[in-house]
Parts: C-alpha cells; sequence; structure tokens
C-alpha cells in the first residue's frame, strides 16, 4: 500500500463523519499535501519523503498553526513508539498503525474539544 491509500484510508472518517471535504495535490511531484477542509477552516497534512519532512497544520480564524503530534499527544505517541519496536518492528511496515493511532489522536481531539485543533466541527 502506498502512502496515499494509508493516509486517506486512515483519515476518510474526516469526510464521512464530519463533511470535511478532501484535496491531495503534489505541486513538485515531491512534496505532498493532503488537506482536509470545511467552512471553518483547513487542516493539512505535508510530506517531503525524500527530505524526511513532515508537518501538520490547521489553518483557522485566519491564524496558521503548526501541530506538533508528540506535544499535544505525548502519552500516545509513547505508547506507539514503545509498543512497535523490537526486532519484530524491524521488518515489518508500521506505516498503517502509525495512522491509526493519527485517526485516534484526531478522534479523541474532537470528543474533547469539539474541535479539530481549532477548526469547528460541523456534525
Amino acid at each position: 500500500m502506498s502512502n496515499r491509500e494509508i493516509i486517506e484510508n486512515a483519515l476518510k472518517f474526516l469526510c464521512n463523519e464530519y463533511n470535511f471535504s478532501y484535496e491531495y495535490y503534489t505541486p513538485n511531484g515531491n512534496a505532498n499535501y493532503y488537506k482536509y477542509s470545511n467552512q471553518y477552516g483547513k487542516f493539512t497534512y505535508y510530506e517531503w519523503m525524500e527530505f524526511g519532512e513532515s508537518e501538520f497544520s490547521v489553518i483557522y480564524n485566519q491564524q496558521f498553526r503548526k501541530i506538533n503530534i508528540n506535544e499535544e499527544y505525548p502519552k500516545m505517541v509513547s505508547e506507539f513508539h514503545h509498543s512497535h519496536k523490537g526486532i519484530k518492528w524491524f521488518f515489518k511496515d508500521k506505516r498503517k498503525d502509525y495512522w491509526e493511532m493519527i485517526a485516534n489522536i484526531i478522534k479523541n481531539e474532537i470528543t474533547a474539544t469539539g474541535t479539530l485543533f481549532g477548526i469547528k466541527i460541523i456534525n
């Protein structure tokens, strides 16, 4: 499975349950943008695999904010890393598990705050 398929599968609930629109684009063939938006803002995941760069960000109320998942949800990220270490995971692909964790973090954020890192949610 490609990164794109894994990410789209993990985050499709944003469109199905919360009426976000989704757009994927790659402006230069190297960087990938996964953008989920509603009338209140945009949630974007950016990746440039060649350089190992990635970033979560939101735009709402005319503000741009980078989201550091490690700082926002350190316990969940730590538990993921703890459960995915060792020789077994050296040879096993953990991308799908990682994106399931990200989806759970987003669901927790929506449940706890009623927003997606500040973006109002439409039900």
